[in-house]
């Protein structure tokens, strides 16, 4: 692509050679998501960072589609649920950015579990429909 477009796009050179590099990389494990699998997660005592990470993934697909499709913005009301933010907050904060101040994770379970159906639910719906 790039050199087909050679006149009318400029590459920079670090984004020419990661590309060009692109073709000697070994295919890897596809990702997917379990709705299953986070609930229960959500169900234990003590939530693990492999449990919050999982959920943050579906999260952040659900909202890179709703962002970038129009067809998917729906999903982006979903996401905007107070107890579904909140877990998500907490895991940037507190393990990716590795903020100063810890405080614990404070949230519903109950409702984080219905919210997350619904968002879950509504994934599927349009990606099916």
């Amino acid at each position: 692509m790039l050199k087909s477009n050679n006149s009318i796009f400029k590459a920079p050179v670090n984004l020419e050679a990661w590309l060009s590099a692109i073709k000697d990389l070994p295919p890897t494990k596809s990702s997917t998501y379990s709705p299953k699998e986070i609930i229960d997660g959500f169900k234990v005592d003590t939530v693990s960072v492999d449990t919050l990470a999982d959920f943050v993934d579906f999260y952040n697909l659900a909202g890179d589609l709703g962002y970038q499709e129009e067809r998917f913005d729906a999903l982006l009301e979903f996401r905007r649920v107070g107890e579904l933010t909140k877990v998500w907050d907490y895991f940037c904060n507190h393990h990716l950015f590795k903020a100063r101040k810890h405080k614990e994770l404070s949230f519903d379970r109950a409702k984080f579990i219905v919210d997350f159906k619904k968002l879950v639910g509504g994934f599927e719906a349009l990606m099916h429909g």
